[in-house]
């Protein structure tokens, strides 16, 4: 019978103390740190790192900070242990990031205010609690931001930033007509009426160095939205709220509902399979030039 063998000491844990005050109201980085280490030693701990934050608010830039989360991608730490939660992070969403970075790199989390401790089961029941509610924050956020852009399409106000090409977007976020761009409107609109297919459209565009206000080709993709968007036939739609705007019109109706028509239906680029062919041809040219060149050279050669 063979005797059991000792049981294998356990890993040492590795931590990192971090201390942050921005106002002299708030405990001082040396009441922190002693609160911390002394947890540490508790709960049998080496205080490998200190670092110590003066004077920076959650939203400044955190030097100290980022060295830690270098201590955490270098993997030279097992734990983190601060004085309290909000001299980490300034929201439970930020909390919820910072803690999937530090278990992707195994390092568990300890707050001494909030008896916070990733590196037991209370702790890491606690924080699904933390991560639970800061998901119902972010979708109230969201939730909040979606109304205030519905409330802005019922009274005809453009939520976005970017207007659709051929608009400018006034202080009041009213859109108006480019008149400029509104042209290239136009080109493209009468271009698909003929025939033409999105590729050829925007290789056109690109030939008369047509591109967007930030210097970006018409590519595709860009010109399907435009030719989908009933901005351009006078109907301002945002987010399912309808506008009847002529003062946006830039295409006529009967060119419009044509364009819709042709919609989803294939195009043929004749002028396509020239340029191709051509290219081939130029191809063939060229070989057929090589090997003239290489029976003269053997012709000379014999002579």
């Amino acid at each position: 019978m063979t005797s059991a063998e000792p049981d294998a000491e356990p890993p040492e844990q590795v931590a990192a103390v971090y201390g942050r005050t921005s106002t002299p109201k708030q405990a001082s980085i040396p009441q922190q740190v002693d609160l911390c280490r002394r947890r540490c030693e508790q709960a049998g701990y080496r205080v490998g790192f200190v670092l110590r934050e003066d004077g920076k608010s959650a939203v400044d830039e955190r030097p100290k900070f980022e060295k830690l989360m270098q201590l955490v991608a270098e993997r030279r730490i097992t734990v983190i242990v601060v004085w309290k939660l909000d001299r980490l992070v300034r929201s439970l969403q930020d909390l919820l990031n910072v803690h999937k970075f530090l278990a992707s790199n195994g390092v568990s989390l300890v707050s001494l205010t909030e008896q916070f401790d990733t590196t037991t089961a209370f702790g890491r029941f606690s924080f699904r609690n933390i991560a639970s509610a800061a998901e119902l924050e972010r979708e109230i956020i969201a939730e909040r931001s979606q109304l205030g852009r519905y409330s802005m399409a019922l009274a005809g106000r453009y939520p976005a930033n970017n207007p659709p090409y051929g608009y400018t977007l006034g202080e009041d976020r009213r859109l108006a007509t480019d008149k400029k761009e509104s042209v290239n409107v136009g080109l493209i609109f009468r271009w698909y009426d003929q025939g033409k297919p999105m590729t050829e459209i925007s290789r056109l565009l690109a030939e008369r160095n047509i591109t967007t206000k930030a210097g970006k080709s018409l590519s595709q993709v860009v010109i399907g939205q435009i030719l989908k968007n009933p901005v351009y036939a006078g109907k301002l739609v945002i987010m399912g709220v309808e506008h009847d705007r002529p003062d946006l019109r830039q295409v006529p109706q009967a060119l419009w509902d044509r364009c819709q028509a042709r919609r989803g239906k294939p195009n043929h680029d004749e002028n396509g399979d020239l340029r191709r062919k051509a290219a081939i041809d130029a191809v063939f040219d060229d070989y057929l030039e090589q090997l003239r060149g290489q029976d003269d050279d053997q012709a000379g050669g014999q002579a």
